[in-house]
């Protein structure tokens, strides 16, 4: 049976009926466009290689990304213009041979710690070469490079860098290993950190 109104009526389609009414469309500047689905690009070209997005912090403003293909990473901010490169940087910069890179971001997303682990096994619970976290800032100028983590060499030989975590004001980190698996804490006055 055809539908019918509270009336009896009988209801029929209005094929060329009236455009639904509710909000005009809203065209979408740059201050409400950025927030929508970006394609990171590196000056470089270089995140067209292998990529991986290994962490994000500022209330979802930071994020950074490295690239196998030529060995690096990169840091985006999303600015009022939109997804701006703000830092690139070697994953050599640690002096590593190892293949897998740990990155985390303070949830403010002014601390940025890096760590690359030895990508082979470490026989005998001892690796042939130390790890080393590399650290961070984001000041009014830019990023600025701090002395890496004081590791203890005890520690650094145990492939440190299995994963990494910074709590929101960036004055907290923790760092496991891989051999003889444990979590060490750090924690930041200033600009210097120490073991906990």
């Amino acid at each position: 049976p055809a539908p019918v109104g509270d009336g009896g009526e009988p209801l029929t389609a209005d094929v060329e009926g009236p455009a639904a009414t509710g909000p005009a469309p809203v065209e979408l500047g740059p201050a409400v466009a950025h927030r929508l689905p970006a394609r990171l690009s590196a000056r470089d070209g270089g995140l067209r290689y292998s990529t991986s997005v290994l962490a994000a912090g500022g209330g979802g403003s930071v994020v950074v990304a490295t690239s196998s293909g030529n060995h690096a990473g990169y840091v985006f901010e999303r600015l009022d213009a939109g997804w701006v490169e703000t830092l690139r940087f070697e994953l050599a910069v640690l002096e590593t041979h190892g293949g897998q890179e740990r990155v985390a971001v303070s949830g403010d997303g002014d601390t940025l710690a890096l760590a690359v682990l030895e990508s082979h096994d470490c026989p005998g619970g001892t690796c042939p070469a130390p790890g080393a976290v590399a650290l961070w800032d984001r000041r009014a100028g830019g990023w600025a490079r701090l002395p890496d983590l004081p590791v203890p060499e005890d520690v650094a030989y145990k492939g440190i860098g299995l994963a990494l975590a910074i709590d929101d004001p960036g004055d907290t980190l923790a760092v496991s290993t891989l051999d003889d698996p444990a979590v060490y804490v750090f924690e930041r006055t200033g600009e210097a950190w120490r073991q906990v």
